[in-house]
């Protein structure tokens, strides 16, 4: 690989290897289908642990990536076990790579503990909280945003760069998560709202930038606005998490068609999303068959017994 270029005055200009390593990296990636945002996190986060650590993302050894792993974000208060398991994954698939592609002899993450699963837990706003936050917002494009979200499940990048022609038909058209496209049945709400919402074209264009979708994070920024109006502590993704654990309830807790209209790959990635509250859960209890043992009826006796013991006798 060529590590310069040459000036006009016949000097070598060094050439940042790492970033194009980096570049490289970012072109297989897409090439096995992954998706921008994939692509775009992984690269943040190997640029991130280089500027970290202070040390070449390329020649890091176990002991940079311990540290990395195990820094504090504040004063006695070490990143959270999601992060870590995050930052473990994307790492690892850097070093990997390297080493696939003969840029390095071994991948320093195999020195390394793996860290522990982290158990997640639904946590999906409550009915009542979504009603506050829909009698809160007092804009169409807010509206539909959380609509979107609550009624079709969209994630917020989903939610960014709707189109008036992804409905058709009575279907929702949406491309998720690895560039899959699918397509779910169109709820009323969105039906109606969809009236007055563009026909054609992005529902949420870029103020700046007409001809543009607003990004991510700009979904969150206003869902998360108009939630903390209506007093409700929660997120836009948790609009999400109320969308999975009505439609399992709706589908009689059919876990297979939740999983379907959640569009995820597992269905133990769809338990995450659908919630038990603590009333089915009581009930399931409640619901178990009772079985009472038959008390034994004394000078009853057993012909079983008796002949047990006739043996032993004998």
């Amino acid at each position: 690989m060529d590590t310069g270029s040459t000036s006009h005055d016949g000097a070598k200009t060094p050439v940042d290897l790492t970033a194009v390593l980096l570049d490289e990296w970012a072109l297989w990636m897409r090439a096995a289908g992954m998706s921008e945002r994939t692509v775009g996190n992984r690269v943040s986060l190997v640029g991130f642990f280089g500027r970290y650590a202070g040390v070449d993302a390329c020649s890091a050894e176990w002991k940079d990536l311990a540290a990395f792993l195990g820094r504090e974000v504040a004063p006695g208060q070490r990143i959270s076990p999601g992060t870590r398991q995050v930052n473990y994954t994307d790492l690892d698939a850097w070093y990997s790579w390297l080493a696939a592609m003969g840029y390095r002899s071994e991948n320093p993450v195999d020195k390394l503990h793996k860290p522990r699963s982290v158990k997640r837990y639904p946590r999906p706003i409550t009915t009542g909280q979504l009603e506050r936050v829909l009698d809160t917002v007092n804009r169409l494009r807010t509206r539909a945003m959380v609509l979107l979200g609550a009624y079709q499940g969209l994630r917020v990048h989903e939610i960014a760069k709707f189109r008036g022609e992804d409905i058709e038909s009575g279907w929702l058209h949406v491309v998720g998560k690895g560039a899959k496209p699918a397509r779910l049945p169109v709820h009323p709400e969105i039906a109606e709202i969809a009236l007055e919402m563009p026909r054609y074209g992005y529902w949420f264009p870029s103020y700046r930038f007409p001809d543009q979708p607003v990004t991510a994070k700009s979904v969150c920024t206003v869902i998360s606005k108009l939630m903390d109006r209506a007093d409700v502590a929660a997120t836009a993704h948790q609009l999400r998490h109320w969308y999975g654990t009505e439609v399992l309830r709706a589908a009689g807790g059919n876990l297979r068609i939740a999983q379907e209209l959640l569009r995820h790959d597992s269905p133990a990635t769809t338990a995450l999303y659908t919630l038990v509250d603590d009333d089915e859960a009581r009930a399931a209890i409640m619901g178990l068959p009772r079985v009472t043992a038959q008390p034994a009826i004394a000078g009853v006796v057993d012909a079983a017994s008796v002949v047990r013991r006739l043996r032993i006798a004998a």
